[in-house]
This record gives C-alpha cells, sequence and structure tokens, in this order.
C-alpha cells in the first residue's frame, strides 16, 4: 500500500485483547500561526506591489487571497472527525496554501484584472450514476462510492459536490470524490457534480497574440523579410484559430481537460513562431538602423574636401605678434590716407580764396 507499518511482538493470552494507541506529532494542519504568517505576507505584498496599479482591482485581488485562505481554513476544520479525512484534507489543501504564497508574489497576478476572470467563469460537469443491482426482495445494501477526478482539478474548483467527500490517493496523486450511501434493489441514483471551469485558454491571451503577429507583418511589409514574415503569421493564425474551435465545443470533463492539454502546446507553438516573427522585426530594425548611420558617414565623407580646404586655410593659427603688426599696418595706412586726403582739402580751399581776392565781384 505504499505506507509505513507499526510492528512489534505482543504476548496475548487465550481470547485476550489488547488495545495500543500511538501518539504522532500532528503535522497536518495549518496553525493559527501559520494563517497569521500568510496574511502578513499578503498584505505587505499588497503595500509593495498592489498600491500601485488601479486601487479598487487591487483591493479586490487582495480580497481573493484571503478569501482563498479562509475556505482552506474553514475545510480542515471540517475534517477533524478522523485521522485519516484530517489527512487527506491537510494533503488535498497544501499545495493551494503555496499558491496562495505565489500569487502574492506575483507581479503578474497584481496586475490581472479580477473583473475579466469573473467575466470568464464557466463551469463543467460530472455526471455519476450509481445503481444497487439486487434484485428486488433482497435487503438493502451501503453501496461505496468512489470516482477519481483528473489530477488538475482541485477542491476549490468544485461549485457543487452533492454531499461527497473529497480524499486524495497519496499512491496515484489523484483526488477522488467517496460517499457511502445506502441503496435499495434495483435502486438508480443519478449525481451531478458542477467543477469551475478553468481548463481554457482566455480570450484576452488570444487576442493578445494576434495583435503582436499582425504589427509585426506589418512592419515587415515591403522588405526582404515580408515572405517569411507572412508564412510565420500564418502559422500563428491557423493554431490560434484551431483554438478557438476547439474550445467552443462542450466535452465532458476528462475530455475539456485532454483537449485543454493540447491546446496548450498548440498555443505554445503559436507563441514560439511569434518569437521567431519578432526576431525578424528586430533584425530588420537594426538593419534600418545601420542604413542610417551608413547614408550619415557618406554625408559625412563627402563634405571631406571642404574640410580638408578649410584645414589649409585655417591650419595655423595666426601668432599674437603678427596680429598686432597687422593691426599697426592697418592704423598707418589710416592715417596716410587721412593726411593725404586733408592736404589735398587744405590746397582746393587755398584755390579759392585766391579767385576770390582776384575777382570780387564773383561770387
Amino acid at each position: 500500500e505504499g505506507a509505513y507499518v507499526a510492528q512489534g511482538t505482543v504476548s496475548l493470552e487465550p481470547k485476550a485483547t489488547k488495545a495500543f494507541r500511538i501518539k504522532v506529532r500532528d503535522v497536518w494542519q495549518v496553525t493559527p500561526q501559520d494563517v497569521d504568517s500568510i496574511k502578513k505576507q499578503v498584505d505587505e505584498a499588497f503595500d509593495k506591489l498592489g498600491r500601485v496599479g488601479d486601487q479598487d482591482k487591487t483591493d479586490r485581488l487582495r480580497r481573493e487571497l484571503l478569501d482563498r485562505l479562509e475556505f482552506v481554513v474553514a475545510q480542515q476544520a471540517a475534517s477533524t472527525d478522523t485521522v485519516e479525512k484530517r489527512i487527506d484534507t491537510f494533503r488535498i489543501y497544501e499545495d493551494r496554501l503555496n499558491d496562495i504564497k505565489r500569487d502574492a508574489l506575483s507581479v503578474d497576478y497584481w496586475r490581472s484584472n479580477p473583473d475579466e476572470a469573473a467575466r470568464e467563469t464557466r463551469l463543467v460537469r460530472l455526471i455519476l450514476e450509481i445503481e444497487n443491482p439486487d434484485p428486488a426482495g433482497q435487503p438493502a445494501r451501503t453501496i461505496e462510492q468512489k470516482q477519481y477526478l483528473p489530477a488538475e482539478v482541485k477542491p476549490e474548483y468544485i461549485v457543487n459536490r452533492e454531499e461527497f467527500d473529497i480524499k486524495f490517493d497519496e499512491e496515484k496523486q489523484k483526488p477522488y470524490l467517496y460517499k457511502e450511501e445506502e441503496f435499495q434493489p434495483g435502486q438508480k441514483k443519478r449525481y451531478e457534480i458542477a467543477i469551475k471551469d478553468v481548463w481554457f485558454i482566455r480570450q484576452n491571451e488570444i487576442n493578445y497574440l494576434k495583435q503582436r503577429a499582425k504589427y509585426a507583418v506589418d512592419f515587415l511589409k515591403e522588405s526582404r523579410y515580408e515572405k517569411t514574415a507572412e508564412y510565420l503569421f500564418d502559422r500563428v493564425g491557423e493554431k490560434i484559430s484551431s483554438i478557438e474551435a476547439s474550445q467552443e465545443i462542450r466535452r465532458e470533463i476528462y475530455e475539456h481537460i485532454s483537449a485543454f492539454r493540447l491546446n496548450m502546446r498548440v498555443f505554445e507553438g503559436a507563441r514560439k513562431d511569434l518569437e521567431d516573427l519578432e526576431k525578424l522585426v528586430s533584425i530588420y530594425r537594426e538593419e534600418l538602423e545601420k542604413t542610417k548611420v551608413k547614408n550619415v558617414l557618406q554625408k559625412v565623407k563627402s563634405l571631406k574636401s571642404v574640410a580638408d580646404v578649410s584645414d589649409s586655410i585655417f591650419k595655423k593659427k595666426p601668432k599674437m605678434n603678427t596680429t598686432w603688426q597687422m593691426i599697426g599696418w592697418i592704423l598707418l595706412f589710416v592715417g596716410i590716407y587721412t593726411v593725404i586726403h586733408f592736404a589735398i582739402w587744405s590746397i582746393r580751399s587755398a584755390g579759392k580764396k585766391e579767385d576770390k581776392k582776384s575777382d570780387p565781384d564773383k561770387k
């Protein structure tokens, strides 16, 4: 059975009976200290990550984490009648506690949209039919009902369990529904277990993939990568279309989860094709940047001759003594020009005065 055993040698008299009580430290429980620690972790994560975004949405996300924690504590409190049930409950919900801790520290969780998740909540149903095959006239008997669930089904996903207990098979690593019920001969009963459907790819994720692919293929139009981009774009489109068509089909839970597993592999394939497409975009951008730099360098090279001429003219800066000599020569030229001009003006003025003296009537 894959379990530990208690073994020992006991001496008994004829028809004698002995009872032994084995005491085991109880590690199959979520203690109040554990609960307080997780609540503190959620509050600290909310202060650091949650307050950055939309306050109303992050408040609801925080409340969702705490509600999930309270659910686990309530299930534990309701499973104290037997040791076996207590241990099964702990095995089932231990992973749920780890999920709460992981989500509390996840940036993606605090950025998620609780409204989107609420809108896309769907249900799948598991139909169970039980019958007592005994013929009429036989006494009623208690029938043990045991129904294994897919490994992906978590207890909090079960909306209506029809009074079944949820147990965990340690060897098979699967949860199962369990119930003992009295049936009359020939009696039949039908149970409908409602389970929250989380085995589908959300439409907003699909739309986001489509948008990225459309942007990439448009960017690569009229480039040498256009044909390859269109091929990858078509591959992404085909895979996404197959996923959307598959998710429209209603199946029973086992087939539904099997289809989800396949769709996830197809979705990962589409994401891989999109990554290849976006790598082409990155390569093309680098080529465009290099082309721009090359054009600038060509323009600089075309101006080299002008730069050479400029260097030949202004290669040597005039020295300070040469500068003052140039200024001196300019001042000397201005001075000589002024003296000559003044002398000419004086001679002309003297001539006019002599003419007036010789001809007094001349005006």
